[in-house]
């Protein structure tokens, strides 16, 4: 999904709903420990996550890091 529109103000992120709250809590789910953040029992969340995708997520996270780094993004 692609967006462009102009606007005078300050950014805004518009992500994705993430039905497993963050990332930090989905780990910790897939590893059989409790996340007190959120609370979703209704969310089935893998007891394991393959090696593969958890190596996705670094990748993933360091391409955003490294785009905010590029683009002089500051973050509130």
């Amino acid at each position: 999904m692609h967006c462009v529109f102009y606007y005078t103000g300050p950014p805004f992120v518009i992500l994705e709903f993430v039905p497993h709250g963050d990332l930090l809590g989905y780990l910790k789910k897939s590893k059989g420990e409790t996340d007190d953040y959120y609370n979703l029992r209704s969310a089935e969340v893998p007891q394991k996550i393959p090696t593969q995708q958890l190596y996705k997520f670094a990748s993933d996270i360091a391409r955003g890091m490294e785009f905010i780094a590029a683009h002089q993004v500051s973050c509130i």
